[in-house]
């Protein structure tokens, strides 16, 4: 599975639930389309309260797997013949584990309404130029009168970077150029473990043993990508800033 499919798996772990609305939303796919998956036994139903069917986290776990298979060129057929594979051969427990390491790490999304987002921006008013923007990069979601901030960590970090001087344009600019330089870096570990990882074990056959394997060799890589990429682009920034102070020194003198 390459980094563009396990990029796009973005799963909450929480213990919200969903309409079939919701979850079509939350899943950006119609509703129609999550009948479909129930009809051809690629998802599960949903637990009926009353006459209202409620959805969880591995419904939209489930939902974004599919979606990125199906961008890797699997068709309908083959990804239900892979999650029956993965459900005869493990625990509901393991082939969601599998799915979650696969979804990335969770973080619970910030629901600000119009003031508390307006207060963002350094007047105090919403700059629809901005904003919009914010949208287009996947940063936020404006659902109805509320403004969803997808990766509130982002956001506290671009809050620090306006703290210091940058301007909001500046902030997005920078967030837009790394976004596409770790997706590079992303793409390479994502091929790795296709290749070096997934691949083998698919061909011998998605086992309880292989895919709790799967879910412990997947999680570590990504711990160690994430520490190599921290550790390089610390170094990078060490040795630049220290060749551009001396560059600057020399200029003095």
């Amino acid at each position: 599975m390459t980094l563009r499919a396990i990029g796009r798996i973005v799963h909450t772990l929480t213990t919200d639930t969903y309409t079939v609305d919701e979850l079509a939303r939350a899943a950006g796919v119609t509703t129609t389309t999550i009948r479909l998956y129930q009809g051809k036994g690629l998802l599960p139903g949903p637990e009926l309260r009353g006459r209202v069917g409620h959805y969880g986290a591995a419904h939209l776990a489930r939902l974004r797997l599919i979606g990125a298979l199906q961008e890797r060129g699997f068709s309908l057929a083959a990804i239900r013949s892979l999650v029956d594979t993965w459900e005869r051969g493990a625990t509901l427990r393991d082939v969601l584990g599998l799915e979650e390491q696969l979804a990335g790490p969770a973080e619970e999304p910030v629901v600000l309404d119009g003031d508390a987002f307006a207060a963002l921006f350094p007047s105090g008013v919403v700059d629809p130029a901005l904003a919009r923007r914010a949208v287009e990069l996947g940063l936020v979601e404006l659902r109805g009168a509320e403004v969803v901030v997808r990766r509130p960590r982002f956001l506290r970090i671009g809050q620090e970077l306006v703290d210091l001087g940058l301007s909001m344009e500046e902030v997005l600019d920078e967030y837009a150029h790394l976004r596409d330089v770790a997706e590079q870096v992303a793409r390479r570990f994502a091929d790795l473990f296709e290749r070096r990882f997934w691949a083998p074990a698919a061909a011998e056959g998605l086992s309880e043993e292989r895919i709790v394997e799967l879910t412990a060799t997947l999680a570590r890589l990504r711990s160690l990508a994430s520490s190599i990429v921290e550790a390089t682009v610390a170094d990078a920034v060490d040795r630049v800033a220290g060749d551009r102070l001396a560059e600057q020194a020399r200029k003095r003198t």
